[in-house]
């Protein structure tokens, strides 16, 4: 796969433009700027909307960490507590397999 099927095509707006991963939050931005809000206000409602909790962290480094570990330090870095849960594999495959 080449880095460019990766991409999005340019989006060209005649008023305004809102993007958000929650389409709720999405929706709520773009209604404050349909009522004469700023892009500022629009970007205050987003992030007051759900689907705000995604965070977003570079993780470039010599560190090498286990899974649980890594788990446990990106919970620390946006302040949730790490819940893991080590099943094994072939219950995972029974429970996908009854549950649908």
């Amino acid at each position: 796969m080449s880095i460019t099927s990766l991409t999005r095509s340019a989006v060209h707006a005649r008023n305004g433009m809102v993007c958000s991963d929650s389409p709720l939050a999405a929706a709520a931005g773009l209604r404050v700027l349909q009522d004469g809000g700023t892009a500022f206000d629009a970007a205050l409602a987003i992030a007051a909307g759900p689907g705000s909790d995604n965070a977003i962290m570079d993780a470039v480094g010599p560190e090498t960490y286990t899974f649980d570990q890594l788990v446990r330090l990106v919970a620390a870095a946006v302040g949730r507590k790490a819940r893991i849960v080590h099943i094994p594999p072939g219950l995972l495959l029974l429970l996908s397999r009854l549950l649908g």
